[in-house]
């Protein structure tokens, strides 16, 4: 995601740092900070609506990401150095209408799996630890395509 001070620049809004968005519990859900001049260090984090963290990422290449359920309990978990843990939303196997959906696609025009369907193959491919896909799978692509991405 871009970092809003980007956005800002791009529509010619003036603004300064730090860039803090708050919403009404008086909690930040949005920081974004440099040095002088932006050129050595940055950083940025957001938050969800109980200030619990779901994005860091700072100008050393570090990033971590947050995933929770509707009652905060955490999901997943992963940052830039590799760590893991839990399960990702993008990992969720699709359910059958969404695999019918992509069958019948493909079926009637052929092509490269769009963004959507790369997302599904990938997480497909992170939720099978042996890295062997099987040739019916539960999103519905076919194996040939699979192992071209």
């Amino acid at each position: 995601m871009k970092p809003l001070s980007e956005t800002y620049k791009e529509l010619g809004i003036g603004f300064t740092f730090p860039i803090e968005i708050w919403d009404a519990n008086d909690r930040v859900t949005y920081f974004e900070d440099c040095d002088d001049y932006c050129d050595d260090y940055w950083e940025r984090y957001e938050r969800d609506a109980e200030g619990r963290p779901t994005y860091y990422e700072d100008s050393n290449s570090y990033w971590q990401k947050w995933e929770r359920d509707a009652d905060g309990s955490l999901d997943y978990y992963e940052n830039s150095t590799g760590v893991k843990k839990g399960t990702p939303k993008a990992a969720t196997i699709l359910d059958e209408e969404e695999s019918i959906r992509f069958a019948e696609m493909l079926e009637e025009e052929p092509s490269q799996p769009t963004p959507e369907m790369q997302r599904a193959i990938q997480a497909y491919r992170d939720f099978i630890p042996s890295g062997n896909i099987p040739t019916k799978n539960p999103i519905g692509v076919p194996s040939s395509i699979i192992k071209e991405l």
